[in-house]
């Protein structure tokens, strides 16, 4: 949103090296088109030189994973199994997911709130809950209730709760003490 070309570096960057970690990640791909179709205006910044060092960027990270496919076949192994192999989704386990953390519900209201009152940073809360919804789509195709995926989502979470937090804090400081304290409370009972 501060109109620089270099998150787009980052951007390649960090989703080759998630990519590495889990091939999973690979379909963060989708949110990332779906912010790219929304959010054009703030890429017309972007120049030709920037789009080949991000693609550079993300092959350099993913050369070992694409090496390692060539040779082993783990990724197209694993999606062609069989011949009826086809796409399932898993709603239940993602619901579970996002009902595993207290904190998820309250900052995707606190989202849909934002959203609707705060027209000067509509853009970046939407931002948010694209970025939200789209770490839960490795749940919702993979169907496996794994804490590792959601590292994608919870990330936005985290920047929305500090937000509100911040905008509580100092007026209403029971009301941000008693939602640290329920998020803190969650956590400890998982």
């Amino acid at each position: 949103f501060k109109k620089k070309s270099f998150g787009l570096l980052l951007t390649a960057l960090g989703w080759g090296i998630s990519i590495q970690f889990h091939y999973g990640y690979i379909l963060l791909g989708i949110p990332l088109f779906v912010i790219f179709l929304l959010f054009k205006k703030y890429f017309q910044i972007i120049k030709p030189k920037d789009i080949f060092l991000s693609i550079l960027i993300l092959f350099t990270t993913l050369f070992t994973f694409i090496i390692t496919e060539f040779k082993f076949h783990f990724f197209s192994s694993y999606i062609f199994q069989d011949s009826t192999n086809h796409l399932s989704l898993y709603p239940k386990e993602t619901l579970f997911i996002i009902n595993r953390f207290i904190h998820d519900i309250l900052g995707i209201i606190f989202m849909i709130i934002c959203i609707i009152t705060n027209k000067n940073r509509r853009s970046k809360f939407i931002f948010l809950i694209i970025w939200f919804f789209g770490g839960l789509i490795p749940y919702l195709i993979s169907g496996v209730p794994s804490y590792y995926y959601s590292a994608s989502a919870s990330i936005s979470l985290l920047i929305i709760f500090s937000y509100l937090i911040t905008q509580l804090l100092p007026k209403y400081l029971f009301l941000a003490l008693a939602l640290i304290l329920v998020v803190i409370i969650n956590n400890l009972s998982q």
